[in-house]
């Protein structure tokens, strides 16, 4: 799973995770996982939790790179993951001092590959759509005329299964 920040800040432009491996049934209090990590396209080390609320384990491999400044990078797109919601949230809680790092990015990408994992299977088995800020779905095969039958019914409504996977994830993320 190949899941990119672009950025053109200092020398780190691009933070991915690939070859991600989630185990549910291990996953506790934190998602147990396991990822490459790439900088700029090139492998720099590993990233892995074993599910049960510790830290991240970070390797990094390549001696050009530190997680310091994985969490700089991640810092400046801050904004690209957590909602002003969330941010209302952390300071209702006395939060405001929390600052995003290269943790929370793993966090927030590891959602994203599962979202998207989980979307893919649903979109193959039913018609989805968004309407007034809710997800609906409608168990049947999602079929061009399924689809017509959905809309017609609904009116002109967002149908998940129309759209890019990527695009659809996006929209199902913020409304669930």
């Amino acid at each position: 799973m190949n899941i990119s920040l672009p950025k053109d800040k200092g020398m780190i432009k691009k933070i991915e995770l690939k070859s991600i491996s989630v185990s549910i049934a291990n996953s506790q209090e934190t998602h147990c996982f396991s990822a490459n990590i790439y900088v700029n396209s090139k492998r720099v080390g590993t990233v892995r939790n074993a599910g049960h609320g510790g830290c991240d384990t970070v390797h990094i491999t390549d001696k050009t790179i530190t997680e310091k400044m994985l969490d700089d990078f991640c810092a400046t797109v801050e904004d690209l993951y957590v909602s002003e919601t969330e941010k209302t949230e952390y300071k209702r809680l006395g939060l405001d001092s929390v600052s995003f790092d290269f943790e929370n990015l793993c966090c927030r990408l590891v959602d994203l590959y599962l979202a998207k994992k989980d979307l893919k299977r649903q979109l193959k088995r039913k018609v989805m759509f968004a309407n007034n800020k809710a997800i609906y779905e409608v168990k049947c095969l999602p079929t061009e005329e399924n689809i017509e039958k959905v809309k017609t019914r609904n009116g002109m409504i967002q149908v998940l299964n129309e759209l890019e996977i990527d695009e659809a994830v996006k929209i199902f993320m913020e409304i669930t």
